[in-house]
């Protein structure tokens, strides 16, 4: 990442072809600008950043930047101007260079969460204007006769007032722009994108053909001071009541010591029964069944033959599993008193769309990828706000039953100290918030050090900066904490108001609290 560019209180910088951090003072107004390709699937085709040139301008800066994505099949050039006044423009200017398959071409405004929540909007729509206040509750992406819906219906212009009293108008031209909640996926963001989803059908760019988009942001009112600025500091006190869940692997992951549960997935209708034979501990069963429960029976006798943790009953379509079908499944298993688990073998987002009646389970299940978007660290690190969040919804829509997280999956492609330092911030952010279990595909070495301490009271843990730093307070014997760097780079840290050895970049330490050292 580049550093600061700066146009009198307007300042940004670039991550690859990216904008990011675009600020008024301290005031974030946009975590990342972007130019997105969706494949048909919804995958994200990354971008490859070709040259970025900056030249200063009479009153800001301006930036050249040409990029490519799928090697080559779309490339594209971004005229950027930011000025002083708090004008900051992104003009793309792209073309497919060979057919291309793709769902979704454009300019995208991630809009961080914590400037927005509360923050009034006015959206100019074809249909006139719609207002509205950014939500606190992570709001749902309604389905309607099959079709998803956005949380603001297609715009070409939006108006923003913060809490401060500055308003940030997003003036979009070339096409017509949606809003969606990506809390439902663990980012920490809103975004605006572009092309409604009623267009966003897969179809196909023919080569020569062109993607022209322009973006404006504008913003008034006087920049926020700046706050004064401290060493990241860990707090860790009381027991809360709560103790450290039970800590499982998947199947096909690396083996983590201490686990106390293998996830096994099994579709009813096509099962792969020598999966159940080669865990030698307790099973978690991932049952993916369809509305007719196609092949429960024939699978019933060898299931009745394993150790089961619990039942997680899912859909092959990966809907929310209604009360019936889950009973249903139930009653052929014929397994006794095996919890049976509800909910999707997908995302927050399918409970959150369609929420299963409350306390109808004996358990609500969701999985948690951190990559549904974006596989950079940056905004990896950054879904570890939202986790505690998505946790606390889940209670909120499904009542007083345990939330099991299975599984959460991190992809292999990251080195593994940020991924360790990820894993115990993962951990520590869905333990701090209640999850009853949880089922982790990550950095096996980092869960054995939560796995290992299955039962332990967990103390109560404040953290100033959770960007930075993720920790989890816990008494093993003495009160103890886990402290993770979240960055690569040293970081200064205090726990309970004493200055520790700065953390080298992604480490992951073990403090005695009682001493305050480690």
């Amino acid at each position: 990442m580049t550093e600061t560019i700066r146009a009198g209180d307007l300042t940004f910088a670039l991550d690859g072809p990216d904008l990011v951090d675009v600020r008024w003072g301290p005031l974030d107004i946009a975590s990342r600008i972007q130019v997105t390709v969706r494949d048909p699937s919804w995958g994200t085709m990354p971008s490859t950043l070709r040259s970025a040139r900056a030249a200063p301008l009479d009153d800001g800066v301006g930036v050249a930047i040409e990029a490519e994505h799928a090697s080559g099949a779309f490339a594209w050039r971004a005229t950027v101007e930011a000025h002083a006044r708090g004008e900051l423009s992104f003009i793309l200017d792209g073309g497919a260079q060979r057919s291309l398959e793709y769902r979704r071409i454009g300019v995208c405004v991630l809009h961080p969460w914590r400037s927005y929540v509360g923050a009034a909007y006015e959206a100019a729509t074809p249909h006139g204007s719609r207002r509205g206040v950014f939500p606190a509750r992570i709001a749902p992406q309604a389905r309607i006769d099959g079709a998803l819906q956005p949380i603001i219906e297609a715009f070409s212009g939006l108006a923003v007032r913060f809490p401060g009293g500055q308003v940030l108008d997003l003036a979009l031209h070339g096409e017509l722009f949606e809003l969606e909640d990506q809390r439902n996926w663990t980012d920490a963001s809103f975004k605006t994108y572009p092309t409604p989803l009623s267009r966003s059908q897969p179809r196909r760019m023919s080569a020569g053909e062109r993607v022209r988009q322009r973006v404006v942001l504008r913003i008034t009112g006087a920049a926020p001071p700046a706050p004064a600025q401290h060493d990241a500091s860990v707090r860790v006190g009381a027991r809360t009541g709560a103790t450290i869940p039970p800590i499982g692997m998947s199947a096909t992951s690396e083996p983590i010591e201490d686990a106390r549960h293998v996830r096994v997935p099994l579709v009813a209708a096509n099962p792969n029964l020598e999966a159940l034979s080669r865990p030698h501990l307790p099973v978690e069963l991932a049952l993916a069944v369809d509305p007719d429960v196609t092949g429960v029976d024939a699978i019933a006798e060898r299931v009745r033959d394993t150790e089961l943790a619990r039942v997680l009953v899912t859909r092959t379509d990966e809907e929310t599993v209604s009360p019936e079908l889950l009973g249903e499944v139930r009653a052929r298993l014929g397994v006794g008193d095996v919890p049976f688990v509800g909910g999707t073998s997908t995302s927050f987002s399918e409970l959150n769309r369609n929420p299963p009646e409350r306390d109808a389970f004996d358990g609500v299940a969701f999985s948690i990828s951190p990559e549904m978007h974006a596989v950079d660290e940056r905004s990896v690190r950054e879904t570890l706000e939202i986790q505690p969040q998505v946790i606390a919804q889940v209670r909120e829509l499904v009542g007083d039953v345990p939330i099991h997280v299975s599984p959460v999956v991190l992809s292999a492609a990251h080195p593994e100290p940020f991924a360790a330092a990820w894993t115990i911030g993962s951990l520590a952010a869905l333990i701090t918030a209640g999850a009853a279990s949880i089922t982790i595909d990550a950095s096996s070495h980092a869960a054995a050090m939560i796995a290992r301490l299955h039962g332990s009271p967990v103390l109560a843990t404040d953290v100033s900066d959770a960007r930075s730093i993720a920790a989890l307070g816990y008494e093993d014997g003495a009160p103890r904490a886990i402290v993770a760097n979240l960055v690569g780079r040293s970081t200064p840290c205090a726990l309970n108001g004493e200055e520790q050895e700065p953390l080298d970049a992604y480490e992951v330490r073990s403090c005695d609290v009682s001493t305050a050292s480690s």
